[in-house]
């Protein structure tokens, strides 16, 4: 009997804490379709290459916050070349440079849960947030 009572006591307190739900997050191998898809949406023109997946070395970073709930973040660095027109073509030139993107995952959002930021990352300006980081 005395292995019942903490079960008992455990199992309500797993409905009323938020667990959240890292089913839907995918690895780094798996998402670089999601970053190519969304890219293409926001942006008239497309990188080149990959060179850098999890600039941070830490994982994919999880905001849980009250308002917005949950967000996943991953970080990379994409080569964006230079374009030129030729005979009114964009054409890719070998000179470009490396461009930090950070793609959100949104689980909440249904039309378009992934999103595009252009730019260094500082997990400080989340200050309300709580932050941890997945290694996936």
């Amino acid at each position: 009997m005395k292995s019942i009572k903490p079960i008992i006591f455990i199992l309500p307190a797993l409905f009323l804490f938020p667990i959240p739900n890292f089913a839907k997050v995918l690895r780094y191998s798996e998402i670089d379709h999601k970053l190519k898809e969304t890219w293409d949406k926001a942006y008239p023109v497309s990188y080149t290459k990959i060179i850098s997946k999890d600039t941070e070395g830490k994982g994919i970073l999880h905001f849980r916050n009250k308002k917005k709930g949950d967000r996943y973040i991953y970080t990379f660095i994409v080569f964006l070349p230079r374009y030129k027109y030729e005979e009114n073509v964009l054409v890719p030139e070998e000179e470009g440079r490396e461009v930090f993107v950070k793609l959100y995952f949104d689980p909440v959002e249904k039309e378009e849960p992934y999103s595009i930021h252009l730019g260094e990352f500082d997990e400080k300006y989340e200050k309300k947030s709580k932050i941890n980081w997945i290694k996936k």
